[in-house]
């Protein structure tokens, strides 16, 4: 039985869509405000000319708050990334296990809720002839291709 076969056949990402969108929109509002400050408050305060002993430290503190904004937003957008990337990753390897799972039912295995494929035709006996013999053999090794597709499909969600 492969182990996740039903949670990934199943799962929907959408609360994983949502997660990578507001982490997209927090990335945003943070360079915003980082440029939104050098425009308004720092850019005008440096063309105004100020100066004096409390310019100096209110720039020093302006700046350090800019860059925390800067490094706040290149963080964020890393989180956005890894999880936009695991959100591709996952619903690529959905796509190929259901894929896989159409295949095999076409050809007339059966997947069961588990992931256990098994094929619906009985076995021949051992007094069949030769072309019914080969004949299940071709599709005792199907069998297995759709087993390890299954398999492949399931570990590229991993």
């Amino acid at each position: 039985m492969p182990e996740n076969f039903k949670e990934l056949l199943k799962q929907d990402f959408s609360d994983l869509e949502a997660a990578v969108s507001s982490w997209q929109k927090l990335g945003k509002a943070l360079e915003e405000a980082q440029g939104g400050h050098r425009h308004k408050v720092t850019g005008p305060l440096h063309a105004s000319e100020w100066e004096g002993v409390d310019s100096r430290y209110a720039f020093a503190k302006m700046e350090a708050s800019e860059s925390q904004l800067g490094t706040a937003q290149s963080d964020v957008t890393s989180v956005a990334t890894v999880l936009d990337s695991v959100h591709t990753k996952m619903k690529e390897a959905q796509e190929n296990l259901r894929r896989a799972v159409r295949t095999a039912e076409a050809d007339g295995y059966v997947v069961d809720d588990d992931g256990d494929v098994t094929d619906s035709r009985s076995c021949p006996t051992d007094n069949a002839d030769e072309a019914a013999q080969e004949e299940h053999q071709l599709r005792v090794g199907k069998l297995e291709g759709y087993k390890n597709d299954i398999e492949y499909s399931i570990r590229g969600g991993q």
